[in-house]
């Protein structure tokens, strides 16, 4: 699934809009023909958040590689692995954002780990995340420092408006102890989800068929709804291509 956002562009003569897509890739082999067909198409998206891409950091530059249109910042969550010897099983992880390269010249990337990247475009300070599913150790721990670490960005950078989006491996309409933390986390600091003004669009992000599972885990967050356009939630033909 992809989610995707529209919204006002405001200090950018280069767009009047801005088109923001989130997409876990569930690795960069599986998951780079459907961002290759993003940014071909008619309407390609400004940005492209992307959740677990699982390169390691000689294999960065394959975005580069495979994408032309955007330019790529990002960090691979497999620095620590590779240093212990041969990957063994499947990895996970690593977080990146593609930036349109017509819009470069007003991009500077703020921060980038493995979970998280922030970068500027603009007066639009834009954060990927990747939190942690269930099941992973200090769970609520790392939720607590990714978007504590956040908003510690944003206070540096108060003349940006704030938009997060990516994989938050939690519904936040259940009651869990991390649910709660974020939920509570958007209270506090004056951040709405961006599917709550198009309630008509709201759909699962995530499906398992074979399971019986399907949730909604992948969010837009942003802290001032008058800018926002659109919303939706689409599942990519190339999503069921084996």
């Amino acid at each position: 699934m992809t989610t995707e956002t529209k919204l006002l562009s405001t200090n950018m003569a280069c767009v009047n809009e801005l088109y923001i897509v989130s997409y876990n890739m569930y690795g960069f082999n599986q998951g780079i023909e459907v961002v290759s067909d993003l940014v071909n198409s008619s309407d390609p998206p400004d940005v492209i958040l992307l959740q677990e891409h699982w390169l390691t950091p000689a294999n960065l530059s394959l975005f580069g590689e495979k994408i032309n249109t955007h330019y790529a910042f990002g960090k691979s969550a497999m620095s620590d692995c590779i240093t212990q010897g041969p990957l063994v099983g499947r990895p996970y992880g690593s977080t990146s954002i593609l930036i349109k390269n017509e819009l470069r010249v007003v991009t500077k990337c703020i921060f980038s780990t493995d979970r998280h990247v922030v970068v500027r475009v603009g007066n639009l300070l834009i954060c990927n995340v990747y939190l942690p599913c269930a099941g992973t150790a200090d769970r609520i721990d790392t939720v607590e420092d990714i978007l504590q670490d956040l908003w510690s960005w944003r206070l540096k950078c108060l003349d940006c408006m704030i938009i997060i989006g990516g994989d938050f491996n939690t519904d936040l309409e259940k009651r869990t102890d991390v649910s709660i933390y974020i939920n509570n986390f958007l209270t506090n600091h004056s951040l709405l989800i961006c599917d709550t003004k198009f309630s008509s669009r709201r759909q699962h992000t995530y499906v398992n068929e074979s399971l019986g599972h399907c949730s909604v885990i992948d969010y837009f967050l942003c802290n001032a709804d008058d800018v926002l356009l659109d919303y939706c939630v689409r599942d990519p033909d190339l999503n069921h291509i084996s």
